[in-house]
């Protein structure tokens, strides 16, 4: 059970830090939390948002995992004293 919650725990972490600077983005630009548009009331103005693309996403991925399986590795080690 502590497995699960570690893993869920990491992966909405994941999740957060990975949608705050779209969200600071969308912020800034007056998007869904802002004026709206450059008329103030018109229709929300577009946020620029980096793109990725497939090689930097699979190695963002694998990044990732190589951090859990570190981390399961290390629990079981100390498991077994």
């Amino acid at each position: 059970m502590p497995r699960l919650r570690n893993i869920t725990t990491g992966a909405i972490g994941a999740y957060i830090l990975s949608t705050l600077p779209a969200l600071a983005q969308a912020y800034g630009a007056g998007g869904r939390w802002g004026r709206g548009g450059p008329e103030n009331g018109g229709p929300p103005s577009a946020a620029a948002v980096p793109e990725i693309d497939a090689a930097s996403g699979t190695l963002a991925i694998a990044a990732v995992l190589a951090v859990m399986a570190l981390s399961w590795e290390i629990a079981r080690r100390r498991r077994r004293g």
